[in-house]
């Protein structure tokens, strides 16, 4: 009897002092699963974020235990509480109206892009950076056509680069872009703070049209 109760102690010791079992790690995502969160569609936007100017990409992860327990984190904010916010309910919502397979790490980058009626706009100071010259050696060769460019200006109404969004010709890209270089802005602003933007124009080209014999 009393050695029945001895190892009685051992096997206790022994259990005691075993290490704990360690959870299973996440298992990877087949490639169906992975085609299923590349097609969620994008989160509702805000209306309030809207119309304070509020943009950006949020990176979620969130996992699913057995009980279809959802647990969210963001993984890079897009500075805007609003935003992260709106994320991160979509996440949560999906994942209870759609069950997820337990014991897997899912992840999504949202983007939320100003509508281009929301976007600020920029004061251009001098009107005749828009009209750029008929360069010469299109004018020997007679052709026509236009270059679609677009500025980035700082919240200092600085412009940081200029970007040619469309051409048709190279002559015409060199003129637009020269005579874009010239364009002064004063900077947007959203609720009277001063904010970064984009401004889009398009430089049409053509011969000069003869005078009347009037003139």
């Amino acid at each position: 009897m009393h050695k029945q109760y001895l190892w009685v102690l051992l096997l206790c010791s022994v259990c005691a002092h075993a290490e704990p079992k360690q959870a299973k790690p996440p298992q990877a995502l087949s490639k169906q699963q992975l085609a299923r969160i590349a097609a969620i569609p994008k989160p509702e936007y805000p209306q309030a974020a809207i119309e304070r100017g509020e943009s950006g990409s949020v990176t979620v992860r969130w996992s699913v235990d057995a009980n279809q327990l959802v647990r969210t984190q963001i993984i890079a904010s897009s500075g805007y509480r609003s935003l992260d916010n709106a994320a991160i309910r979509y996440v949560r919502n999906y994942a209870h109206r759609f069950p997820l397979a337990a014991n897997k790490v899912y992840s999504r980058t949202f983007v939320f892009k100003l509508p281009a009626a929301n976007l600020p706009t920029a004061l251009l100071v001098n009107t005749d950076a828009l009209t750029a010259p008929y360069p010469k050696a299109a004018q020997r060769r007679h052709l026509r056509g236009q270059v679609s460019i677009a500025w980035q200006i700082n919240r200092w109404g600085h412009v940081t680069d200029i970007t040619v969004l469309s051409s048709s010709h190279a002559l015409f890209t060199q003129a637009a872009l020269a005579q874009a270089r010239t364009a002064k802005f004063k900077a947007a602003h959203i609720n009277g703070e001063p904010v970064a933007s984009y401004l889009q124009h398009t430089y049409q080209f053509g011969p000069p049209l003869p005078k009347s014999s009037g003139e």
